[in-house]
């Protein structure tokens, strides 16, 4: 099954527009990304939304991520997802193929853990 974009309606990537340069909007993003560059944002700033359910959905997203308990599970699955990145990375450093495995494994653990907490925090707030 092919994963569709929760952010965006057609699949595939979209390109930073060429005005983006002239109008330094290419700074702005950079700034607003630093530090967040792993979750890859930059092309949520390329592509305007057109469509009026879009627009609402993403305004409801930012509503419930107001929400402490909601923000806090967000951040935890996101340190998690770090962790996992983390184990992975190590995995692929690793020469040995038990250690490999090994590795690969934890992070297939930390990542199931972290969606079924995920899971768990978010049906509590509803």
């Amino acid at each position: 099954m092919l994963f569709r974009s929760i952010l965006f309606e057609r699949p595939g990537r979209p390109a930073a527009p060429p005005f983006f340069t002239d109008l330094n909007l290419d700074q702005v993003c950079s700034a607003l990304v630093a530090g967040r560059e792993q979750y890859d944002l930059a092309p949520c700033f390329w592509t305007p939304l057109r469509d009026e359910a879009a627009i609402r959905y993403r305004h409801q997203v930012l509503q419930d991520l107001r929400r402490d308990e909601v923000s806090d599970a967000v951040t935890e699955f996101a340190r998690a997802m770090e962790t996992m990145r983390q184990r992975l990375g190590q995995a692929e450093r690793l020469r040995h193929p038990y250690q490999r495995q090994r590795w690969f494994l934890d992070a297939a653990d930390t990542y199931c853990r972290a969606v079924r907490d995920f899971a768990a925090s978010l049906q509590q707030v509803e």
